[in-house]
């Protein structure tokens, strides 16, 4: 059976973290498949946008956050968004922000690859075809929750360990026995956050570039702070009730013009242009709503367990740490089990093996929880 991964490289999945997500995704592509029942129609457009997005958002990261450097030295862009997972005609990508402006530099990478991918696709589709984007952020672990996938655990510890699995009762129990450095497409990520974003994606269109209400604050709160007003185009439209969101409450639509660098080619574009709204007006009313909803947090940043943006609510800490030490008790338990197993077993049996384990991960939750009795320092931003 393969050796557990170290315990240095194992992947604390109970760190606060915030991160954004892109949903990247084909307008027309339905009817377009529909269209003609010769699958070499469409399937090479659909492949060329699964591959050459992905290469398109690469290079697009690296020359936003370098622009973006330049104008704020104290700008640490961090690594690209990468791939999350498709769904259908959809790709879906993931970013753990470790700095606010980081939200900027990614919203800012989108729109350049709406404009590079899209001209590519209306040629390739001779019209037909056109994308749309959508963008949110998600904080983690208290509001949602991110789940490995068993394959990840099976690479980890053996097939025949899922089989010992039965005694694990407890969900957050198990994730935790997951925890490691698995990438992101072996994670999936659920909760609020996650049903609102494929919520508001449902609103995006190849010109309106929709953002929730906590990335526009950060997004109108970096243009403030930095002096950067003209670099997002944002406007807000009239709030819409999203279904089984926020008990349906009106969300105010606030979307990025992704048409924005480019002159009026008919007199509807004419029309529809408009210049962005006030930041400092933008910022305060997203403040105001996220305070006043249900669930809605306002964005913070955590990193090595000192907060470098925002305030972490203080029944966040009180949360994470009560979790912690549930982890801790019943992982005791189960150590105990295993441990009594192996040893009537005798030497070199897979329950020994799993004893071990399990004895480290334990060890490893319980050291967390000594860290966790202290909450992140705060500082406001």
């Amino acid at each position: 059976m393969p050796a557990a991964p170290e315990m240095a490289d194992r992947y604390d999945y109970l760190a606060p973290r915030l991160r954004l997500f892109v949903s990247l995704d084909i307008q027309g592509s339905t009817s377009f498949k529909y269209a003609s029942d010769n699958v070499e129609t469409w399937l090479p457009i659909i492949h060329w946008f699964y591959i050459e997005t992905q290469s398109t958002v690469e290079r697009s990261w690296l020359k936003i956050a370098q622009r973006l450097r330049h104008d704020v030295p104290a700008a640490e862009p961090g690594p690209e968004p990468v791939f999350w997972k498709s769904a259908g005609d959809e790709l879906l990508f993931v970013k753990e922000i470790t700095h606010p402006l980081q939200c900027l530099s990614a919203v800012l990478a989108f729109k350049d690859v709406l404009v590079q991918q899209n001209d590519a696709i209306l040629r390739r589709s001779e019209g037909r075809l056109k994308l749309k984007a959508t963008a949110w952020l998600g904080g983690f672990p208290n509001l949602n929750k991110e789940i490995p996938l068993v394959g990840s655990y099976a690479d980890a510890y053996g097939d025949d360990a899922i089989v010992q699995d039965a005694i694990v009762q407890n969900t957050m129990v198990q994730i935790a026995r997951l925890d490691q450095g698995t990438l992101p497409h072996q994670r999936d990520f659920v909760g609020p956050s996650i049903d609102l974003g494929f919520r508001l994606a449902e609103l995006a269109t190849p010109r309106r570039f929709v953002v929730s209400v906590e990335l526009a604050y950060v997004l109108a709160d970096m243009m403030v702070r930095n002096d950067l007003i003209d670099r997002v185009n944002l406007q807000v439209d009239e709030g819409q009730v999203l279904k089984g969101i926020l008990n349906d409450k009106e969300y105010p639509v606030i979307w990025v013009d992704a048409l924005s660098h480019r002159s009026p080619r008919s007199s509807l574009e004419r029309l529809m242009s408009r210049t962005s709204c006030n930041a400092e007006a933008l910022r305060d009313m997203c403040g105001h709503f996220i305070a006043e909803a249900p669930i809605l947090v306002m964005p913070y940043i955590v990193v090595a367990d000192r907060c470098v943006y925002g305030t972490v609510p203080p029944e966040h800490s009180e949360k994470l740490a009560t979790i912690r030490r549930r982890i801790s008790q019943e992982m005791g338990k189960e150590e105990q089990f295993v441990h009594d197993q192996a040893a009537a077993a005798g030497s070199g049996s897979l329950d020994l093996e799993l004893s071990k384990n399990l004895e480290e991960q334990a060890a490893k939750v319980r050291g967390r929880q000594l860290g966790d009795d202290r909450a992140p320092d705060d500082k406001e931003a």
